[in-house]
């Protein structure tokens, strides 16, 4: 991006043998493409010059690999090549690839008949090499020895994923050459070249997510809801947004903004930010050299055409020289708009009672008073501090875990969170801080909310202080728990907390969240997942030997939940049952460049570490080298466990995966 700037650290590198101080005349250098792997060439008794021999064209026919005829049949009905870089063409695509260590290989693809083509290239890791540090690119030429002729390139598929992938349409018995290609150092890699006919949908059908049954056709894409992202899709426009008018609107440090626009493709995501001073210069917002803000907006306008994409925030702290705003969006394609520009105007301040911007954009109430809505349009009205009625308090020294049920009246529906104060035997605070509600039931203007937080060692506490906070930041009047008592034990049906703070559940019962909108209570959750989560996969119907192994792709798979070590990008979901007690390990590889795979274990399906304590294990990565993801757990014979695969890379990640579970000995 043309304004944003990125701080760059240099930092010395040594050798992965030893670091040593050397003498830099004894130093030799390193070797070029040109020379890498020559012998030196002696001189001719006659002295005459010697003769160089030219290494091979790799164009020429015996040199360019014939595809079709060494390529074999794949599992989905593809074609399927597997390679090993060993040449240096020197060829370079345009969308990278190249350079004097970044090895090439030519493939010549005759299409055995007529229609779209899709060729992936994928990076195979050597026995001992981490492959994830080889980025392979794919670029196609109709004329092999012409960079000119260069008819597609790509170098990664998505965020996250190495692999590259070309889109042709080809008559039957048609020439392409494909240039096996990387970025950085990749010598001896192994690459796999697959190529199947794909069929084309129309813009609007439904479309394969993956690419494997169907494609979209050029300059379009299969579209997916952002939180959803199943294996199915919209083919949609892959075009750039348009902004049809922006408006910015200043009261102090707040910024407000409200862009218009049209999107044919209906996926805008974010937008750019830069502030501008008189000279219209951008301004730099911090010692790193940082100059743009990445927005969301207030209300999600993913699917939307036309949209209005509002954002508020005080941004203008610190900056008071702000005289002007430029706007980019961008789209779920990582399409950018072209750039439009506003001065911002003072916000309006309205009268008392009148009815405003619910996104407290285009207009503000007067002092004393906020927009709300008390039920018939928001209008600007005082607001009511919340009133706390009853306050319990618990505390359990050995766990240093303390949690609070509170009750009380809020009219605006507004209440977040409590300023809470412990107190010693003599009444001074021991500790003290602002705490959101963990959970929150209404009923009507009347709620009860539930907090509980784990101590980092003991404070002593007899007593506590609550203080309700809103929305607003308005506290309401403080109210005394009395003293504090052990967590209680209760029955199913009773009102409790995962943590175990304030009341723990009785024999074999859990503590969960049946519903979203009410407060956990203890009991028996139903172990199976959702039916709307569609079937889940039996990991013991796949024995292998000594283990048992399962080979899916999350791209054909929808976002459902999410572990608390990560993932919620796209699901698989497993049962597994011991045949015999013991300590098994459930493991995550993939063969896809770039894979972060997140997998985590739940004794009951459908609750993610929010809505109850039922998750076993979590793992992101095993290591800082390798993003795959173990999870171990004991199991009694018969027992049963979920066990989940899910994208890491903060949700990005989806691909193809091997999920491998073994009984350690």
């Amino acid at each position: 991006m043309t304004h944003r700037r990125l701080l760059l650290l240099a930092a010395l590198a040594c050798p992965l043998v030893a670091c040593e101080q050397e003498d830099p005349e004894a130093r030799a250098p390193d070797a070029s493409a040109a020379d890498r792997g020559l012998p030196e060439i002696e001189a001719r008794p006659d002295g005459a010059p010697p003769v160089m021999i030219a290494p091979p064209d790799p164009c020429e026919e015996s040199q360019a690999i014939d595809f079709v005829a060494r390529a074999v049949p794949a599992a989905d009905g593809a074609l399927a090549y597997e390679g090993q870089l060993q040449d240096d063409a020197g060829f370079v695509g345009s969308c990278g690839g190249g350079g004097s260590e970044a090895y090439d290989q030519v493939v010549r693809f005759e299409a055995p008949e007529g229609g779209v083509w899709q060729f992936l290239l994928t990076p195979r890791a050597l026995l001992g090499q981490a492959f994830a540090n080889y980025d392979p690119v794919l670029h196609a030429r109709s004329t092999c020895e012409d960079p000119e002729a260069e008819v597609a390139c790509n170098d990664d598929i998505a965020s996250g994923r190495l692999e590259s992938r070309l889109r042709l349409e080809l008559a039957a018995g048609e020439q392409v050459y494909l240039v096996v290609d990387t970025v950085g150092r990749a010598v001896n890699a192994r690459y796999e070249l697959s190529a199947r006919r794909l069929p084309i949908v129309e813009v609007g059908d439904l479309c394969d997510v993956a690419s494997a049954r169907n494609g979209c056709p050029n300059g379009s894409y299969c579209r997916t809801e952002p939180d959803i992202r199943g294996p199915e899709g919209i083919c949609a426009p892959d075009d750039a947004p348009v902004i049809t008018a922006l408006s910015a609107f200043a009261r102090g440090d707040d910024l407000g903004l409200v862009v218009t626009g049209t999107d044919t493709g209906a996926d805008v995501e974010q937008a750019y930010l830069n502030l501008l001073d008189a000279e219209g210069g951008i301004i730099v917002l911090n010692a790193q050299g940082a100059d743009t803000y990445i927005l969301t907006p207030s209300t999600p306008v993913f699917g939307r055409d036309p949209f209005e994409f509002r954002f508020s925030s005080n941004l203008l702290a610190g900056f008071p020289q702000t005289a002007a705003v430029e706007v980019r969006l961008l789209d779920a394609r990582g399409n950018e708009s072209e750039p439009a520009r506003a001065e911002p105007v003072t916000t309006e301040v309205l009268e008392a009672d009148a009815a405003c911007d619910g996104d407290r954009i285009r207009n503000a109430c007067p002092d004393q008073t906020a927009c709300l809505d008390p039920g018939d349009g928001f209008a600007c009205v005082r607001p009511t501090a919340p009133r706390l009625t009853r306050a319990e308090g618990y505390y359990d020294p050995d766990a240093l875990l303390t949690g609070y049920q509170v009750s009380g009246v809020d009219p605006d529906l507004d209440v977040v969170g409590v300023r809470l104060e412990m107190l010693d035997d003599g009444g001074a605070t021991v500790a003290s801080g602002d705490l959101g509600l963990d959970f929150i039931a209404w009923d009507g203007d009347r709620f009860t909310g539930l907090v509980s937080v784990q101590l980092n060692r003991e404070r002593g506490p007899v007593d506590a202080r609550l203080i309700p906070i809103d929305a607003e930041g308005l506290r309401g009047q403080p109210l005394r728990t009395g003293p504090l008592l052990p967590p209680l034990t209760v029955d199913a049906g009773a009102t409790c907390d995962p943590m175990g703070a304030q009341a723990r559940c009785r024999g074999g019962a859990l503590c969960f969240q049946p519903d979203p909108a009410a407060l956990p209570e203890c009991g028996v959750p139903e172990a199976a997942c959702p039916e709307a989560w569609g079937p889940t996969v039996d990991l013991n119907a796949w024995d292998d030997g000594d283990a048992w192994r399962y080979a899916g792709d999350l791209t054909t798979r929808y976002n459902v939940t999410r572990g608390s070590c990560g993932g919620g990008s796209a699901q698989t979901i497993f049962t597994f049952t011991a045949p015999e007690a013991g300590r098994y390990s459930f493991v995550t590889w993939s063969r896809a460049g770039g894979a972060d795979t997140v997998l985590y274990a739940r004794s009951h399906c459908g609750y993610d570490p929010a809505r109850a304590d039922v998750e076993l294990d979590c793992n992101d990565d095993v290591s800082v080298e390798n993003q795959f993801s173990l999870v171990t757990l004991e199991l009694g014979e018969g027992e049963s466990t979920f066990v989940i695969v899910d994208g890491g890379n903060n949700g990005e990640w989806r691909g193809p995966f091997t999920l491998t579970a073994r009984r350690q000995p």
